[in-house]
This record gives C-alpha cells, structure tokens and sequence, in this order.
C-alpha cells in the first residue's frame, strides 16, 4: 500500500481510504504477505481490471492528444524536469 501511495503522492492514511473504498466497490482486495504479515498487499480483482483497462485506455489517448502540443524539444524537457523532480522527492521521502 505504500508504494500506491508513493507513486500517487498522497499520505498513508489518504491511501488507506482510496483502497477502503475501492475494496467496498469490489475493485480490490488486501492480501496479507505469507512472509511477512505486517505487509499487506493491493490486488486488482477481475471487475478491477476490466474498469483499469477502460479507464487505463481512455487515459493513454487523452495524454496523447494533449502531448501532440508539445514540440519534440519541450517533451524533451517537460521529460527531463519531471525525472528531476522525481528524483527530489525520493530524497526527501527517505
């Protein structure tokens, strides 16, 4: 669940409710880890991945269509500033 969290840059407690809700709605399920039952898993069920899939589809159009305004320079540097500040907030996060 952290890691969902860390790459949705929101908090633990904020994370904890999106998956609360989305396990209500039946779009997933908390595994604990055999190895390690601190650690609880995120799994997508079956009606999850048949929304991602849509949503996911939807989505990667969307960015298209709007990245066609970027020249191959400017995509080159939004790419560039975004690995950057990246970067920034690993290091701030450990």
């Amino acid at each position: 669940m952290s890691e969902i969290g860390n790459k949705m840059v929101v908090t633990f407690a904020n994370i904890t409710t999106i998956v609360d809700n989305l396990e209500k709605q039946g779009y997933v399920r908390r595994v604990r880890d055999s190895a390690d039952r601190r650690c609880i898993k995120v799994e997508l069920t079956s009606a999850g991945s048949r929304i991602f899939e849509k949503i996911h589809d939807s989505h990667v159009r969307e960015m298209e269509s709007v990245m066609q305004a970027l020249n191959e320079h400017e995509l080159s540097n939004l790419i560039r500033y975004t690995d950057k500040l990246k970067k920034r907030t690993a290091v701030k996060k450990t």
